[in-house]
């Protein structure tokens, strides 16, 4: 998506996945940061919110700042995408954003609760677009059936940047989540052509000349 010419804000705090997904990681080893992308821990942009984030060690379970925190804005992004993790969420939050003056947003049911789209099934979009709610769906990408991040199939996501290592479903996740920010964006008319627009980025990602939308 900054390859594409936007300028692009993660936040997040990542205590509970695993080495090989942290994100912080990943954006290190692949030198991503810099340019149009940068990532901002929760620990500095609100240490009193990543407090009351670590209630979860003593409740035992997530309480109402996990969910505040996936909404929040911190940036004043013209258009954001959130994930969720139980489906009656999506609604809940796109009204929500509504609420909160955002006029383009995209909430969908992701793995783990994040944003990432899996390419082997139909998606349910909810969200805000142009100040209006949104209830679409975006389409399988693949026939092959399998879930996100399998242990029997390893991604090595600087590898799989690189185009040093080739795995097509790990391929399709990263192009349906992009389509989906583009879309968001306003970059293409509907959700198939902005599959079709994260397709040649892709494939062009590491093209002398880049490709701006």
């Amino acid at each position: 998506i900054s390859d594409a010419g936007y300028q692009v804000a993660l936040h997040g705090w990542n205590s509970h996945q695993a080495t090989g997904t942290s994100i912080r990681d990943a954006l290190k080893e692949t030198a991503f940061i810099g340019g149009g992308l940068s990532y901002h821990g929760l620990e500095t942009l609100s240490p009193a919110a990543l407090e009351l984030l670590k209630l979860r060690d003593v409740f035992g379970l997530r309480s109402c700042i996990n969910t505040v925190l996936r909404m929040w804005n911190p940036s004043h992004a013209s258009a954001s995408v959130q994930g969720v993790f139980h489906p009656s969420y999506r609604g809940l939050q796109s009204r929500a954003a509504l609420l909160l003056g955002d006029q383009n947003l995209t909430v969908i049911k992701g793995g783990g609760g994040e944003f990432e789209r899996n390419p082997a099934k139909a998606s349910a979009v909810f969200g805000v677009h142009k100040g209006a709610h949104i209830n679409h769906t975006a389409a399988a990408l693949t026939t092959e059936t399998r879930r996100l991040h399998e242990p029997e199939h390893p991604v090595n996501l600087p590898a799989l940047w690189q185009g040093t290592q080739t795995d097509c479903f790990a391929e399709k996740t990263v192009i349906g989540t992009a389509a989906l920010a583009l879309w968001t964006l306003g970059t293409a008319a509907d959700l198939a052509a902005a599959d079709d627009l994260a397709t040649l980025l892709w494939r062009t990602r590491h093209s002398p000349e880049r490709i701006s939308v």
